[in-house]
């Protein structure tokens, strides 16, 4: 299937997984966050466990469902470039037959 179609498919499955994951992760760090930073000296890690909480949001509500699959739209058969996998996609798909409709 073409790169931009193949890109919203695997948002549209992987997307909850992805968000749920991230949200579980960073409020376990913010949890942590609050218990370590009412304990005496516990002020440095307070910072620490906050900044990876939100860092973790980020990375789950912007980078990976935003970022990633808008580069890979844009940069198209480029986003494969070390390796040459766009270029034996292309031509295996130009290759093979088309699979028979099941019954």
């Amino acid at each position: 299937m073409p790169l931009r179609q193949a890109v919203t498919r695997a948002l549209e499955h992987t997307g909850s997984t992805i968000t749920s994951a991230g949200l579980v992760l960073a409020g376990t760090f913010g949890v942590f966050a609050l218990v370590v930073g009412g304990q005496p000296g516990g002020g440095i890690y307070q910072g620490i466990l906050a900044s990876l909480a939100i860092g973790i949001l980020m990375d789950a509500f912007l980078v990976r469902t935003l970022l990633v699959p808008s580069t890979a739209a844009l940069l198209g058969r480029w986003n494969w470039w070390p390796s040459r996998h766009g270029e034996r996609a292309e031509a295996t798909a130009e290759l093979e037959p088309a699979p028979a409709p099941c019954r």
